[in-house]
């Protein structure tokens, strides 16, 4: 059954995700806006409402495509990774977002290909990005590049996660292909 629907009233949605605690779903656009939605525990059929999270989040003149939600995060500070068809990827770190009056402390960026999805490994200490063909892998709290893997795709890369154990990455893209990763061996 379909509890609830919202208009986003932005162009098309591209990805979605959950906080940890379920309490915040958080969407992208092909406008270059991330929104960020409460999303009731006690959701039930013809009561569940989304309402909108008082955050500004946006890769300008980009469309956003992947989105992930640290691990880790809870409503006192949340870590949110995004990327862009632009070439960027950013780092945001909310404080309170489960409160009454959420405020981004802080935006990381760094410079990137176009990045089509996103991954935060199970030991929050990494997380992978892939693009046109590259796959390229950042420490979560310094954003510097660990490896970065050439040509690992003929052509875009569609999704890529960590194992649970975090030893590999797999990769899908536009040739067809599902790779496996290891990045023990790196």
């Amino acid at each position: 059954e379909l509890y609830a629907s919202k208009s986003t009233r932005k162009k098309r949605t591209k990805a979605l995700e959950f906080s940890p605690d379920g309490t915040v779903l958080a969407s992208t656009s092909t406008a270059g806006k991330i929104q960020l939605w409460s999303f009731p525990p006690d959701c039930s059929l013809d009561s569940c409402e989304l309402e909108s999270v008082p955050v500004s989040m946006s890769h300008s003149g980009s469309w956003v495509f992947p989105i992930a939600i640290a691990p880790y995060s809870d409503g006192d500070v949340t870590q949110i990774v995004s990327g862009s068809d632009s070439g960027k990827v950013k780092l945001w770190t909310i404080e309170n977002l489960a409160g009454l009056n959420p405020n981004v402390l802080l935006v990381r960026e760094i410079e990137s290909e176009s990045v089509y999805a996103l991954d935060w490994s199970p030991e929050w200490d990494k997380i992978v990005a892939a693009g046109n063909g590259s796959i390229t892998v950042y420490d979560a709290g310094t954003l510097d590049i660990i490896f970065h893997i050439e040509n690992a795709h003929d052509g875009r890369i569609n999704d890529v996660a960590f194992s649970p154990d975090g030893s590999l990455i797999v990769s899908g893209g536009d040739d067809g292909a599902l790779k496996l990763w290891d990045l023990v061996a790196q």
